[in-house]
């Protein structure tokens, strides 16, 4: 069993666009192994909040630096005021800061071996010991920051040729804060606004089949109280995919309007001990599509075990999230609630729900960063990088899951499952990350499955 051969292969155009944009960052700068990554006078010198925030975040466009009036500064086009260097990405910058263009892009590559029970075969096909790989992702990303308030950031997937991210925005807007429009994620959930290079495992967690995704959209985000507070509500057009106005407009004129607010009720200075709180909210009015949810058990490789199946008549229907981090020092603990409620014209109201919790530690002391700008936790930044000549081995952290999906409610059984996972995350570098995760889930009435996975994870 596997996932079908097509989704495991790159265009050869998305392919070559990687190739050229990892030639180009090698010619741009130095190597990233070649020059001492650990300048400072001092190895155990722990970094100032700022370091490791501007690290961490860098690929959080409004976390580049916070807007202020732009004075007359360096000519557009003189080639004296602009510099050209690799820093997380290829990036252009003017002089003054004013303007910053970045190209970036990443690789993540699974390999997993997994077992089904034999009472999986009426679900999925065939059970028993599997193996596969794949490219997880292969993506490259533009930012760009114009005259300090404005800002755009375009994403393409080359493993499966489309667009991830395409949007634009202003920052500064008083009382208003940032006004983003275009096609992105929608505010909901600490876990799916959380990136990839940024997770604790390698996917997200089984509750996730209840969040909203991509669509087309409004969205406001501002921070208040020393950015300790931050709320984001947009209104968003949903489509099935970038570019799918025409499948949508004469079958479904589905809207989402949807919240989050999260702030920071204990902090300590230097932000190496704080505790998060958030809730989510989304309403989907006018939906006329059946609804369907599905997930795969916390690997890619492994094929849905839960399926609602098509769900008819559904109205309109609600999701609520509850998210509560605690971070101090090395040690972070983390949990969500997630609810989908969907009233259905005619038929009984069905109600959903998923949920997690986990932790981790990192045995090389160091921690996880939160950007109270952009809402997310940030990549793990080493405080030594890998140099075994100087006795430097990187960043390594534990970590320990459980989830649940419950998709059974009235005439719907789409069924019930139970994750237990396993983590170790060894950070060699801050561009270079090596997983490995094991998964025990359970499903009610079909039996269990094992899986065990691997990734590498390269951005640059």
């Amino acid at each position: 069993m596997g996932i079908p051969s097509q989704t495991r292969t790159l265009s050869a155009r998305g392919l070559l666009i990687v190739c050229l944009l990892a030639l180009l960052s090698a010619l741009a700068s130095r190597p990233a192994f070649a020059a001492d990554p650990d300048p400072d006078p001092d190895p155990d010198r722990e970094p100032t909040e700022e370091e490791v925030e501007e690290q961490s975040l860098r690929h959080e466009v409004i976390e580049w630096e916070s807007w202020q009036r732009v004075l007359p500064g360096p000519r557009l086009l003189d080639p004296r005021e602009w510099s050209f260097e690799w820093r997380d990405g290829i990036e252009l910058s003017r002089e003054d800061g004013a303007m910053r263009f970045r190209l970036a892009g990443r690789y993540l590559g699974d390999a997993a071996g997994f077992h089904l029970d034999d009472d999986f075969g009426d679900r999925v096909g065939s059970t028993g010991w599997d193996s596969d790989v794949t490219t997880r992702q292969a993506r490259l990303t533009g930012q760009g920051v114009f005259l300090n308030r404005l800002f755009a950031t375009v994403a393409y997937e080359a493993k499966t040729n489309d667009v991830r991210d395409f949007f634009f925005g202003v920052r500064g807007l008083g009382p208003l804060g940032t006004l983003q429009l275009g096609y992105m994620r929608e505010p909901f959930s600490l876990e799916l606004r959380t990136g990839f290079l940024s997770q604790t495992f390698m996917e997200r967690s089984l509750a996730q089949a209840l969040t909203p995704d991509r669509n087309y959209g409004l969205l406001l985000t501002n921070t208040h109280l020393d950015r300790r507070l931050r709320w984001s509500a947009g209104v968003f057009y949903v489509v099935d995919e970038f570019g799918g106005f025409d499948d949508v407009l004469d079958s479904d004129d589905a809207v989402d309007l949807t919240i989050r607010v999260n702030g920071l009720p204990i902090r300590t200075e230097g932000g190496r001990r704080f505790l998060l709180v958030g809730f989510s909210y989304n309403h989907r009015f006018n939906v006329r599509k059946d609804v369907s949810l599905s997930t795969r058990p916390e690997s890619f490789l492994v094929q849905p075990l839960v399926d609602t199946g098509a769900i008819a008549g559904a109205s309109d229907y609600d999701r609520w999230g509850l998210e509560v981090a605690w971070v101090d020092g090395p040690f972070s603990a983390q949990a969500e609630l997630i609810g989908l409620h969907i009233r259905r014209s005619p038929g009984s109201e069905v109600f959903f729900s998923g949920g997690y919790a986990q932790a981790s530690y990192f045995l090389t002391g160091e921690r996880r960063v939160y950007g109270r700008q952009s809402g997310t936790f940030g990549q793990v930044v080493p405080r030594r990088s890998f140099n075994p000549a100087k006795g430097r081995w990187g960043a390594v952290e534990l970590a320990a899951r459980v989830s649940y999906l419950d998709l059974d409610d009235a005439d719907v059984r789409g069924g019930r499952q139970f994750n237990t996972a396993l983590g170790v995350n060894w950070y060699l570098h801050r561009h270079v990350r090596l997983e490995a995760n094991y998964v025990l889930g359970w499903v009610r009435n079909d039996g269990l499955v094992n899986i065990f996975q691997t990734r590498i994870q390269l951005d640059y």
